[in-house]
């Protein structure tokens, strides 16, 4: 038996399999390289589109808080109106015309109204500070969803 005639085979598939592990390996580490850079790029990407969505949310929160300021000093500002219409309307009240008697059935009327205005304007202003005292407390143990930042 000729040896060298055993070992070109045998060597021969040894050079193959080497090559072919080796190309093996050189192309997984291509395509994990390829994958981590896809993964980085995206990444980089949607971190910039959750920066950018971020600040509009935050845009449109101030403006929503600015809004409801906005709003709770108007209904302040209608209910202390109403307040001295209440204690100017009581204070001729007081001084009583016998003349004045049909004029005084309507001014009831439209203080009892006046008075329910004011009554229901508080409990909603009340629920509004209420409700702002809520979030700014959950907002600053960071509990719960928060509105403001």
């Amino acid at each position: 038996m000729d040896l060298a005639a055993y070992i070109s085979p045998i060597g021969t598939i040894i050079v193959i399999t080497f090559l072919a592990w080796k190309e093996y390996r050189s192309g997984t580490k291509m395509i994990s390289s390829e994958v981590i850079t896809n993964y980085e790029a995206l990444d980089k990407q949607q971190k910039s589109i959750i920066a950018e969505q971020e600040k509009k949310f935050n845009e449109e929160m101030h403006r929503i808080e600015l809004s409801f300021t906005e709003k709770i000093a108007h209904l302040e500002g209608v209910v202390r109106e109403k307040d001295t219409q209440l204690k100017t309307l009581t204070e001729i009240l007081t001084n009583r015309n016998p003349e004045l008697q049909n004029i005084l059935i309507e001014v009831r009327d439209f203080m009892k109204t006046l008075v329910d205005s004011t009554i229901f304007q508080n409990e909603v202003l009340s629920s509004v500070k209420r409700r702002d005292k809520e979030i700014d407390e959950h907002t600053e143990k960071g509990t719960g969803k928060p509105i403001r930042r």
